[in-house]
């Protein structure tokens, strides 16, 4: 986390950075055993949207999130789905 002290460009007070890496062991969703997962990051008010990794139960991401936030402790939670069965895995908050 960065504190940006009157940043212009952010017009906030703090910016988290977030990095999604990987998921291991998740429940195959398709016929074939396998999932096509993607991550729905939540930080207070603001939502990101990772990629989505097609046949995957242990998906790799290593994506970056910026989220530009007025103050702390803010909420984060990260949920993963498998966009073609509308199936949630699950939430880590």
């Amino acid at each position: 986390m960065v504190q940006l002290k009157g940043n212009p460009q952010t017009n906030s007070a703090y910016l988290i950075k977030l990095e999604l890496l990987a998921a291991k062991n998740l429940i195959g969703a398709n016929l074939n055993g396998t999932s096509d997962p993607y991550a729905i990051i939540t930080c207070g008010t603001q939502k990101r949207f990772s990629s989505m990794v097609p046949g995957s139960r242990n998906p790799m991401w290593v994506e970056e999130f910026n989220f530009a936030v007025e103050e702390l402790p803010v909420k984060v939670v990260i949920m993963i789905y498998d966009p073609y069965h509308s199936y949630s895995y699950g939430s880590k908050t």
